[in-house]
């Protein structure tokens, strides 16, 4: 797709966010197994995109769990 003149792309990466101020616009490429969010303020015209990947929260939650500290 042809962006319009004067329209930049920001690049989302996963578990990561990006805020903007439009005609920016925010992307994001495979999401696999991670889900995106993204909210709009049609008045302010501002953007926000968020990545949350579960492989990256399951991770941490094993690293923290009771029954991996060591007695």
């Amino acid at each position: 797709m042809e962006l319009a003149k004067g329209v930049v792309e920001i690049q989302v990466g996963i578990a990561d966010y990006k805020v903007a101020v439009s005609p920016k616009r925010l992307i994001t490429l495979g999401l696999g197994s991670c889900v995106g969010v993204a909210l709009y303020d049609s008045n302010s015209r501002v953007g926000g995109f968020y990545t949350l990947c579960f492989l990256i929260v399951h991770s941490l939650a094993m690293l923290i769990s009771p029954q991996n500290l060591p007695i």
